[in-house]
């Protein structure tokens, strides 16, 4: 019996013909049902792709959707939904691999559940840093990690921001940060690779944006790095800080989460002084592919494509750690499929990518134990083989308020960064 909070499937009457499908191989997902509906529609255009494939000999491809939005008790807590749901699929319907969360906290806690069971947890938006090491330091072909995902973590991005500091000859700079798990962990990794003198303010709530601005203005500091999970944050505090005329001596940096469209329309006298960091937005014909297929199959806005063709490579990173555990090894876990996905991204081999398209290639390469270099909907999913990490692109960019966009100035990727014209994005 279906747990009550895990009730849709695809194919939709897995419960009901559960002896028809009693062979697949089972996926389980981790959503919230009332938010992420375009995510749930990508796991199942993959899972439809698989199917349409016709499966691997006998077994097909299968998934059970948990809706950690579902109390079925009055009482019962999302952190307490979650535990019940992780379980429920490792444990009672051995989902080898579970794909979702939609953020870093749910992550540890869905992973912290499913570690015991040596299922892999698939992340398409967990970004804290620490959870490059949830699942142990070093990670080998014979002793795999067991937590993976499609996006990079924020160091990458803390970093890109450390150097651009560097490049601007800084010696000083302040960092305004959220008083939350997101906050102390990015400021955590940008102290990793800061050089030069550091100093930070705690942001506990918006109402104290004004005094910490005033704060920093009697500074010597010349870089401010804004860090905040609230958009509305980097909006108030340009608006403060232009206020004050020792912020028109100072460059302000902004992370991905504080860039945000509102600040167009903020007051202009620190425009010139901003400069935004993101990861690069997914691009390109597999991308295109993508948007066209799930986009046939619910209605959603455009910017949730993006976030969406990091859980579409998800679930076909789900489907393809199975393939290659079903031709290469004795047993099928979460290890043994964890084996597979260390063999998705090594440039000298054939390329493929994600979908239907890729698949002949890829199942080839798998029978023959043969490693494969696949691209993602998201982009290249080049998994460093020491940490199991993306290195996701990350863009530079200006606000310009006249054209009401961002100015591209370099894309920075593991081996350096490309300059460009300035043009807007």
């Amino acid at each position: 019996m279906p747990s009550a909070g895990c009730s849709k499937t695809y194919p939709p009457d897995l419960f009901q013909n559960f002896e028809e499908y009693k062979l697949d191989y089972v996926l389980g997902t981790l959503f919230d049902s009332k938010s992420d509906e375009v995510h749930l529609a990508s796991v199942n255009l993959a899972i439809h792709g698989a199917r349409q494939r016709g499966g691997l000999s006998k077994s097909n491809f299968s998934v059970i959707h948990c809706d950690i939005s579902h109390y079925p008790e009055v009482e019962k807590s999302r952190t307490e939904s979650i535990e019940e749901y992780s379980r429920f699929l490792a444990e009672k319907m051995h989902a080898s691999v579970i794909v979702g969360l939609p953020n870093s906290v749910d992550s540890m806690v869905g992973f912290n559940q499913i570690n015991q069971t040596q299922s892999v947890l698939i992340s398409p938006a967990a970004t804290f840093p620490s959870l490059s090491s949830i699942d142990g330091d070093e990670k080998t072909n014979q002793d795999p990690g067991l937590f993976w995902r499609t996006v990079s973590s924020d160091a990458v991005e803390a970093g890109v921001l450390a150097k651009k500091i560097r490049d601007h000859g800084h010696d000083k700079t302040a960092v305004i940060y959220t008083a939350d798990d997101y906050g102390y962990e990015y400021v955590d990794a940008l102290s990793d690779t800061h050089e030069g003198q550091l100093d930070v303010y705690e942001l506990a709530s918006s109402d104290s944006l004004f005094d910490i601005a005033l704060e920093i203005a009697e500074t010597s500091v010349t870089a401010i790095v804004f860090v905040s999970s609230k958009a509305s944050d980097s909006i108030s505090f340009i608006n403060e800080a232009a206020g004050l005329s020792a912020f028109e001596q100072k460059i302000i940096y902004l992370n991905s989460t504080a860039m945000v469209d509102g600040l167009f329309d903020t007051d202009a006298t620190l425009h010139s002084k901003i400069w935004g960091f993101r990861p690069l937005l997914p691009s390109g014909r597999v991308f295109e592919e993508f948007v066209s297929d799930v986009g046939s199959t619910v209605d959603v806005q455009s910017p949730e494509y993006f976030s969406a063709a990091h859980t579409y490579d998800a679930s076909w990173l789900a489907i393809y750690g199975y393939t290659w555990a079903h031709f290469q090894e004795s047993v099928i876990n979460g290890v043994s499929i964890a084996r597979g996905l260390r063999r998705l991204s090594d440039p000298l081999q054939n390329k493929a990518s994600v979908g239907l398209a890729g698949w002949s290639t890829l199942e080839s390469n798998f029978a023959a134990g043969e490693e494969i270099d696949i691209q993602g909907a998201s982009g290249m999913l080049d998994f460093d083989r020491s940490t199991e990490e993306l290195y996701n692109p990350i863009e530079v960019l200006r606000l310009n308020a006249v054209e009401r966009c961002y100015k591209r100035l370099e894309i920075c990727y593991s081996s350096g960064c490309e300059s460009f014209s300035g043009l807007c994005e």
